[in-house]
């Protein structure tokens, strides 16, 4: 549903200049169309400097070409599509990430080990034996050939939900693509590989400033330099991200 906002601010600022324009009722209908093309070029080449400059338009008129709009679009079509298709890339990204675990967990025996200490401190008790049982039961089911599949599955998952965006917008801003479906496909690939590789960095840049904030307050003995330390690494990292 979020990339359904800036399309009804799209939307609502059409009807505005298109109601400011040219009235519906006085538009020939063997011209319709023609008419409401002069009227997107008119709203494409000239946006509003404010969305609340509503130049004579009623607030009732502006709603219904809105709502009208948002209807001929199928906008909220579009919005349950875009959900479906990234909530289906979260399965396979699951998988993929418990077999990263497990592989990880085998050739790190220590790392693993102190990753079972840290859940034992958060996790309340009744809960940690189903919790290491998962994890045993990840580790021993690992395998690369699952890593593999999670993140092709993953990866196509997700650029079909971003391929499912650029669709969307393509009806919002009445734009025709041209390309091919495989060259769309692989621009959607690209993007989604782009976008994965900046969060991951993003939340490195997150975790690793906590983290070194956590050591700086071990390990610094004088408490307003540690508070300082902690304080400036913790910035760093929001800054980096």
């Amino acid at each position: 549903m979020e990339a359904s906002i800036p399309t009804v601010r799209s939307h609502a600022n059409t009807a505005i200049q298109g109601s400011a324009i040219i009235r519906a009722d006085h538009i020939p209908n063997t011209s319709t169309s023609r008419w409401q093309r002069r009227v997107w070029d008119f709203v494409s080449y000239s946006p509003l400097a404010s969305l609340w400059n509503l130049q004579g338009t009623s607030v009732r008129t502006i709603s219904q070409n809105t709502w009208k709009s948002i209807v001929a679009d199928r906008l909220f079509g579009h919005a349950a599509e875009l959900g479906f298709y990234f909530l289906f890339a979260l399965f396979p990204t699951l998988l993929s990430a418990s077999s990263i675990l497990g592989m990880a967990a085998r050739s790190a025996n220590q790392i693993y080990t102190k990753l079972l200490n840290y859940l034992a401190l958060v996790i309340p008790t009744a809960a940690l034996g189903t919790v290491l049982a998962t994890f045993n039961e990840t580790n021993a089911a690992a395998t690369s050939g699952k890593l593999t599949f999670g993140l092709i599955a993953a990866i196509w998952s997700a650029s079909v939900g971003i391929s499912a965006i650029q669709d969307t917008l393509n009806v919002v801003y009445k734009v025709e693509d041209t390309r091919s479906y495989f060259r769309a496909r692989m621009y959607a690939i690209g993007l989604t590989i782009l976008l994965s590789i900046i969060f991951t960095f993003v939340l490195v840049c997150l975790l690793g400033g906590d983290f070194f904030a956590r050591l700086a307050l071990q390990h610094i003995y004088h408490r307003f330099l540690a508070i300082i330390a902690a304080a400036s690494t913790r910035l760093l990292g929001w800054s980096l991200a």
